[in-house]
Parts: C-alpha cells; sequence; structure tokens
C-alpha cells in the first residue's frame, strides 16, 4: 500500500491537519494484517507539496508508526506521481496507490514559480500512464469542498478511478476502502462509562461493554465471539438471546452473518476496583471471534492469550477503563455529570410500520447533573454529536428538563431555552445546586445524523468558571478529549451505525426500534418489501440475488472479465494488468527495457525520438537527398546511375574508348561471324590484311 498524501498550506489553513492525520493513521492500522501465506503487510507514504518526499520507504513497519507530517507549500501533482512511480517499480505485489489530495494542482517540476492547473496536471499524466502500465491501481481521494474545477482535474488525472471525499469524512472514507479491499471480519467494541472515579461515590459500579462485529465478507455461518474478562470485571449480564457466559468468560453466538452486514451486542459487567489513588489503574478487556465455518482471512481463535491478547488481525480488539479515587481538581463543591448512551434513532423508510412516520422518531438520550457539595457559579452547557475527533458537531435539542429538588431561585432554567432552538452550547450564570440535587435533561435530536457505518461518541459538559477556558471547549469539541477521562464535569456516550441503514441502533440483538400505537419500542422488525426475513430471528434481509446499496435492495454489478470489482460499491474497474481504453479493459502494454509505451499506450517505441536497431535505441540515420535510407534502416543507398562519393551521390563516370579496343571488338565481332564454335578466332589461314589496315595485335 502506498499513501502519497497532500501536505500543501491549504490544508493547514483550513484547520484540517488532525483530521488527514488521524484518517492516515487510522488506514495504517486496518491494512496492518498478515495474509494467509504468513507475509506481512507493507506500506508506503509519500507527502507532497512543492515537491515530493518518501516519508516512510515500503515496509511492515510503516503501518506501525505513527510519523508527524508538516504541511505548508503549493501543490505538485506531477512530482507525487513521480515519486509513486519510483516506489511501485520496486514494491511488493500486488500494491495499490492512495492519492490524497485537497486542491488542484499549480507546480511542476520543470516550472520555478506556479502555473496553472491544466499545465499542471497535463505534466502529471504522463506518469500515472506509467503506474498504470506496472499493473498498479490507483485510488483518488479529493477533498476539494466546494470547488468544482478539483474533481474535473483528478477525473482526468486517474482516467475516472476517484471518488468524493473530505476533510471530515476522510477517515470514514479510508476505512471503507480498507474493509472492501481486504474483505474480513471486523470486530470493535467500546466500555461506557471509560473512565470511574470512586471518590465520594463508592459504587458498586457497572460498565456497558458493547461489541460490533462487521462482515464485509460473503455470507458465513457459525460465527461466535467470545469476551474474556479481566480481574477487574465479573458477573456479566444481558437481555440478548445470543448472549451467554460460563464463569466471566462471556460467549456470543451470532450464527449466520449475511455478507456487507454488522451487528452488535452489548452486556453489563459489574467493577472489581484494586487499591486506588489518584494515579489512574487502566484496565484492558479484550474480545475475538472464536468460530466460523468458513474461511476468511482473519484466523478465529487466535489470541495468544484470551485475557491478555494482544490484537494483532481483524477479528480481534480491545477497549479499555480507568478507575481512580481522588478529589477533582478543580476543587469541592462541583458538578458531576453522568450521561446514557443514545437510545435508538430508525434507519430512514427501513424496518419502520408501513408507511413510515414523518419525520422519522428521533434519537434521544439523558444527561444528568448532580451537585457534589453545595455548589454556586456559572455554568458553561454543551452538547454536540461529532462525525470524526475535532470535526464540527451535529447540535442535539433538547426535548425536556426535569430539576429535582426544583432550583434555587425557582425562575433558573439551566439553558432549557436555548437547547430546544439550534445552539449546541449555552452559558448560565449563578447556578446554585445544593449537594446532591439534580439537573436531570432529556435530548431529542432533530434528526437521525447522515453518518457513514462506524462507531461514534456523543459528549456533554457542565463546566464551571473554575476551570481554565481550554479545559472547557475539550469536552464539548472533541468526543475523545483525554480531559473528559479525569475530570467529572464531562462525560461521553457511545453509539454505533449500523451497514446500510441511515441511522442509529441499539436495541438488542434480533430486534429493532419501532413506533407501536404512539409509543417506541424494541420489537422484531416487520420487513418492508422487497426485504425478506433473514435466517437469524428478527432479522430483515435482501432476497437472493440482490444486496443492500443505499437503503435498496439492488442486483449487484456484474463485471464482465477481465474487469473487477472496484473501490466503490456498484463500480466495475479494469483489472490488475489490463488498462481502460475508451470503454474497453486492454492488457496494459508492457515492454521489454528499453522501449517504453507511447502517449496512447498502445505500442512500444523508444524514448526521444531514438530508434530501435539490434535491440537497442540509437540515433537515426539521416540521409543528404537523393540517398535515401536502405531497406535495414542502417545506412544510405545512391539511386541507380549514381555512386556514392564520400556523403554525397555522384553521376557515374562513362568509360574512355582507345582505338585499340575499338579494334580488338571488331576482331571479336568478326570470330563470332566466320569462325567455328569450338576454337579460338582465326583469320583465314593468315595474318589479316587489305585496305591499308593497322595489323591486329595477336
Amino acid at each position: 500500500m502506498i499513501f502519497v498524501v497532500d501536505v500543501s498550506g491549504s490544508i493547514a489553513q483550513a484547520g484540517a491537519t488532525n483530521q488527514v492525520l488521524g484518517a492516515l493513521n487510522g488506514a495504517k492500522q486496518m491494512f496492518n494484517n498478515v495474509n494467509s501465506g504468513g507475509v506481512h503487510a507493507q506500506g508506503a507514504v509519500i507527502t507532497f507539496s512543492d515537491t515530493a518526499t518518501v516519508v516512510q520507504p515500503m515496509s511492515a513497519s510503516t503501518l506501525t508508526t505513527w510519523t508527524p507530517l508538516t504541511f505548508g507549500g503549493e501543490t505538485n501533482w506531477e512530482a507525487a506521481m513521480q515519486a509513486a512511480y519510483t516506489v511501485a517499480q520496486s514494491s511488493p505485489t500486488p500494491v495499490i496507490i492512495i492519492f490524497i489530495t485537497d486542491g488542484i494542482p499549480n507546480r511542476t517540476n520543470s516550472s520555478s514559480g506556479t502555473v496553472d492547473s491544466v499545465t499542471a496536471t497535463n505534466a502529471a499524466i504522463p506518469i500515472v500512464n506509467q503506474i498504470y502500465g506496472l499493473g498498479v491501481p490507483i485510488l483518488g481521494l479529493g477533498m476539494f469542498g466546494s470547488d468544482p474545477q478539483g474533481p474535473i482535474h483528478l477525473h482526468a488525472l486517474l482516467g475516472g478511478h476517484d471518488q468524493a471525499s473530505s476533510y471530515n469524512g476522510l477517515y470514514g472514507d479510508l476505512q471503507t476502502f480498507a474493509k472492501n479491499q481486504c474483505p474480513d471480519l471486523y470486530l470493535s467494541k467500546y466500555i461506557n462509562p471509560n473512565h470511574l472515579n470512586y471518590y465520594n461515590n463508592p459504587g458498586p459500579h457497572t460498565v456497558d461493554v458493547t461489541l460490533s462485529l462487521q462482515n464485509t465478507a460473503g455470507a458465513l455461518t457459525g460465527v461466535q465471539v467470545q469476551d474474556a474478562l479481566p480481574p477487574q470485571l465479573t458477573n456479566p449480564t444481558s437481555t440478548d438471546p445470543h448472549f451467554s457466559h460460563v464463569g466471566d468468560v462471556v460467549t456470543w453466538n451470532i450464527g449466520n452473518l449475511a455478507a456487507t452486514t454488522t451487528v452488535a451486542m452489548t452486556f453489563t459487567a459489574t467493577v472489581v476496583p484494586p487499591a486506588l489513588s489518584c494515579n489512574a489503574v487502566v484496565a484492558n478487556n479484550f474480545a475475538q471471534v472464536t468460530h466460523v465455518d468458513q474461511t476468511v482471512h482473519s484466523v478465529p481463535n487466535n489470541f495468544a492469550n484470551p485475557v491478555t491478547g494482544p490484537v494483532h488481525e481483524h477479528d480481534e480488539a480491545m477497549a479499555a477503563f480507568s478507575m481512580r479515587d481522588c478529589a477533582p481538581t478543580q476543587g469541592t463543591p462541583y458538578l458531576q455529570v453522568k450521561k446514557t448512551s443514545l437510545e435508538s434513532c430508525l434507519p430512514v423508510g427501513q424496518q419502520l410500520p408501513v408507511p413510515p412516520p414523518t419525520p422519522p422518531p428521533a434519537c434521544s438520550f439523558t444527561v444528568t447533573i448532580q451537585a457534589v457539595g453545595n455548589f454556586v457559579g456559572n455554568v458553561l452547557f454543551g452538547d454536540g454529536i461529532f462525525t470524526s475527533p475535532g470535526g464540527t458537531p451535529v447540535p442535539s435539542l433538547l426535548s425536556s428538563v426535569t430539576l429535582t429538588p426544583p432550583p434555587v431561585p425557582s425562575t433558573q432554567t439551566y439553558c432549557a431555552s436555548a437547547f430546544t432552538t439550534t445552539a449546541a452550547s449555552c452559558t448560565q450564570n449563578n447556578v446554585n445546586l445544593n449537594n446532591g440535587h439534580m439537573i436531570t435533561y432529556t435530548f431529542t435530536l432533530a434528526a437521525p445524523p447522515n453518518l457513514a457505518p462506524g462507531n461514534y461518541k456523543n459528549c456533554f459538559m457542565a463546566a464551571q468558571d473554575n476551570i481554565s477556558a481550554a479545559q472547557k471547549t475539550l469536552p464539548y469539541y472533541d468526543a475523545n478529549a483525554p480531559v473528559s477521562q479525569w475530570f467529572p464535569w464531562g462525560d461521553c456516550g457511545v453509539f454505533t451505525v449500523p451497514s446500510g441503514a441511515q441511522g442509529i441502533m441499539a436495541c438488542p440483538q434480533g430486534t429493532t426500534r419501532q413506533v407501536k400505537n404512539g409509543a417506541s419500542a424494541c420489537l422484531p422488525p416487520t420487513c418492508v418489501p422487497p426485504m425478506v426475513a433473514g435466517p437469524v430471528a428478527g432479522q430483515c434481509i435482501c432476497p437472493t440475488g440482490t444486496v443492500p446499496q443505499g437503503g435498496e435492495c439492488v442486483k449487484p454489478p456484474t463485471c464482465q472479465p477481465p474487469m473487477v470489482p472496484g473501490p466503490v460499491r456498484g463500480q466495475c474497474i479494469c483489472g490488475p494488468g489490463y488498462t481502460l481504453r475508451g470503454k474497453e479493459c486492454v492488457k496494459t502494454l508492457v515492454c521489454r527495457p528499453p522501449l517504453v509505451p507511447n502517449a496512447a499506450g498502445t505500442n512500444c517505441v523508444c524514448r526521444g525520438g531514438l530508434v530501435l536497431r539490434r535491440g537497442k535505441c540509437v540515433e537515426p540515420v539521416v540521409c543528404r537527398s537523393p540517398a535515401k535510407l536502405n531497406s535495414a534502416g542502417t545506412g544510405c543507398d545512391c539511386p541507380e546511375g549514381m555512386t556514392k562519393k564520400g556523403n554525397t551521390c555522384v553521376e557515374k563516370q562513362k568509360p574512355r574508348i582507345r582505338t585499340e579496343d575499338v579494334i580488338r571488338g571488331i576482331g571479336v565481332i568478326r570470330g563470332i561471324g566466320g569462325g567455328d564454335s569450338g576454337g579460338p578466332v582465326r583469320g583465314g589461314g593468315g595474318p589479316v590484311r587489305g585496305g591499308g589496315a593497322s595489323p591486329g595485335k595477336p
């Protein structure tokens, strides 16, 4: 895998460096695996702006090393492709190039300054053709925003092997591409809450452990996952019908798992804390796929130790939580935040009563803020859903607020009015809560967020004035803020967006959130045609011969050889060793050095006007008129009636005729006329005489 990453100044100006770095490192982690032959995957990273640099050469360690990148400069696609071509020539096969850019090019290798984008794009296209000539595919991801020229230039550069992305969507696009390239079982897990402070709250405490399994391979049977709890967790329980346990080993019997689907299961475990202090104790919890009837890329039940891991394949996962017993550093009294996970968001138009309600039922969650000590002060309340760490939040709208007991003074609203509009944060002055008093919010999203399949966090904060401004923003603006692990005024809940659904589901396996008689409940799904009941109880799947796509069941694309399925669902691209020419895939021209493909990729030619002679590219022979090149192409021949003199063709000279040559010729003629045919010419028995003629020479 060769990652070619744009590090031009425009990414820094957009404040998107963390998104690009996070997406790159996440993709590395996805491709970091060992194939069935025991060969470890390798990767290389090339960055480009004014020029291109191989910052991480082709190696297995590249996929496990996070190298910081420096952003700045212009955009040179030609330099990027030249560097990629050089690396690809010596890379192990098969290899794929991922080209990530956010702007049209304005530099070339030969320019001393900026040039127009058409010139810069055209300079890179011949190198792209050379890469395709190696049989190496390229996927382009363009983060162009509203610039209409960006997709046009990238499409021209790569011949259509490109797709639109964005700063916030790059992580998900690379994850989806990796999973499509490596069909496998992908296991992930989350623990909520992921931090516990036993100060003034001795428990006992419980945590929710959520396992999520995505299948990007074909239909599977006999799928089973096990989670061996660490010593800090015990007594697992769940209402999921596929849950069971023996002691502290949880078994999730999934059974049949359709292709391109994601399933999830949650269980609760009791926390067994060790001796605690202000130094956090971190407990790791591992899970793995332990059985599949079919052969998949990852090897089931392959942990070195089921309790301690470590994770090294896609079908394995680890989650951690921390415990401590320490007074909050901002001092007491303080506000402690507890937040539930999102309960449910229905997939838009799917698995709903017919006809589905409009608008669909919304997502909801609960936040409880409790005073530890008699708290008086100004508080910044905030909430947001994030598509990626540091991304733009999706506002959450407040549906109700309950105060237990009533506030002092009674006119206090705790930002209730602000949260009912579009605000995602609000400052409430003079919050006055006695020890143990609580504020309970119920939040409802206006509509299910249109997020790519994956796992997300939603965080809420109640930040007091006696903490720093930087700390106030962290839990709200960054879903993965480490500060939220140590301060009670911020808490996060997790939720999952499954494959093939625009929305969020967190009901037990085999059920979905539905509206019946005006109430929302987790019920066995009513399959909306054309979907039919699946092999697992409560499961709706597409009919045989179709696959889910964009909320519909569609026939999968039939790629006629040599075409193969592309990185985008429903797309057919030319397979390895083939190049798209017009509307057809033709065999990629492979030329034996020193020959190279011509610009059209149809013939092998010598570079720069040279000609092939005896297996070598040499300077062509140039003939001066009237000379013409011979049929072998090795020299010049003169036309008939001329001869070569030096490098010039000249007229042939006529022979000078002497008298004796004439007489000798007469004798020859006479001999032909009167002599016998079998002997020398004779003159009638004696010398020739008469007429005063000169005597002939004997």
